[in-house]
C-alpha cells in the first residue's frame, strides 16, 4: 500500500487530498505520519454515525454530515473551526431542488419504490399489489440494471410505472410523496435535499440501522424495525394519513435546513484560504 500510494502521489502531485472512505483516511493519514507529506488531508464522513475508523490526527479539515458527528469529533479532541458541518456530498441534480411546485392534488398519493433492482426490497409483489389495490395511489419502481424484475413487472398495473435504469433519480424524488427504499447513507441524503419523506422496511446492515434511527429521529421516516414485522399495514395507514405525511414532510425540510452549516462551495473556499495563507 505505501508503495502505491508514494507512485500515485509523486505521479499526481494533489494540492489536497479528499478522502471519503475510512479505510482510505487511514491509509492518507499513516503515508503523512511516515513521511511527513505537508499536502493537507480533508475527511469527508460519509456516514450518519461516527465510527473510530472516520478520526485521524493527521486530517487537516473534516466535512460532517451532521452538527451532532462534529460534536462527537470535538469530544474526542478536533478543535471547532477543524470541522465544517456539509452534509454528505450528493449528486448536482439533487441540488437547490425544491417541491413546492409540483405539490399535487392531496386526494392523490405519490409513492417511489427503489432497492429492487438489487434484491434489496422484499416481497415487491405483495407490495406493488397493495399500493395498486389502494385508492388514489400512483406508484413508480425504479428497477436499476435488474432486467429480470423489469420484464415481471412492466405494464401489470395501469398505475404502477415501472423503470429501468435511471441517471435522473432527483427527478421521480421530487415527483413523490413518499419513497420506499433502502436506508444508504447517500440515498438519505438524497432523499433529504429531494425533501421528501421515507419508508424503510427492515433494515439490517449496521450502517442503515443508523441511519434509519436518525431520520426516524428527526421525524421524516416510518421505519418497520421487526425482521418478521408485517409492514403492509403500517404503509398502509401512512398512506391514508395524510395529517401524519403532511407532518413528515414538514419535518424533512426542515431537517435539511438544519443539517448544512456550510456549503461545499464554501467549503471548498475555505480549503484555497487555508492553502494559501
Amino acid at each position: 500500500m505505501y508503495k502505491k500510494l508514494k507512485k500515485i502521489l509523486e505521479k499526481e502531485q494533489p494540492d489536497v487530498i479528499v478522502c471519503t472512505h475510512p479505510m482510505c483516511v487511514k491509509a492518507i493519514a499513516s503515508y503523512k505520519e511516515k513521511t511527513g507529506l505537508s499536502t493537507p488531508l480533508v475527511t469527508c464522513i460519509t456516514d450518519i454515525s461516527m465510527h473510530p475508523e472516520w478520526k485521524a490526527d493527521q486530517t487537516d479539515l473534516y466535512l460532517a454530515p451532521t452538527r451532532e458527528i462534529k460534536e462527537h469529533l470535538i469530544c474526542e479532541g478536533t478543535k471547532a473551526e477543524n470541522i465544517l458541518v456539509t452534509g454528505i456530498p450528493v449528486r448536482q441534480q439533487f441540488l437547490n431542488m425544491d417541491r413546492k411546485h409540483l405539490e399535487n392534488e392531496k386526494e392523490v398519493r405519490r409513492v417511489l419504490v427503489m432497492g429492487g433492482g438489487l434484491g434489496l426490497m422484499p416481497d415487491l409483489r405483495r407490495l406493488l399489489g397493495k399500493l395498486h389495490s389502494m385508492q388514489s395511489v400512483q406508484t413508480i419502481v425504479i428497477t436499476g440494471k435488474n432486467h429480470k424484475m423489469y420484464e415481471e413487472w412492466v405494464n401489470r398495473y395501469e398505475d404502477v410505472k415501472v423503470l429501468g435504469y435511471t441517471e435522473n433519480i432527483s427527478k421521480y424524488m421530487r415527483w413523490a410523496d413518499l419513497v420506499i427504499t433502502k436506508a444508504g447513507g447517500i440515498t438519505l441524503f438524497e432523499i433529504l435535499h429531494s425533501q421528501v419523506p421515507l419508508f424503510v422496511i427492515h433494515p439490517f446492515l449496521e450502517q442503515e440501522m443508523n441511519n434509519a434511527r436518525y431520520a426516524a429521529e428527526k421525524g421524516f421516516a416510518k421505519v418497520v424495525w421487526g425482521k418478521h414485522e408485517d409492514y403492509i399495514p403500517e404503509l398502509e395507514k401512512l398512506l391514508n394519513d395524510r395529517k401524519l405525511l403532511k407532518q413528515m414532510d414538514e419535518n424533512v425540510r426542515h431537517a435539511r435546513k438544519e443539517m448544512i452549516d456550510v456549503s461545499l462551495d464554501k467549503a471548498v473556499e475555505i480549503m484555497e484560504e487555508r492553502m494559501t495563507a
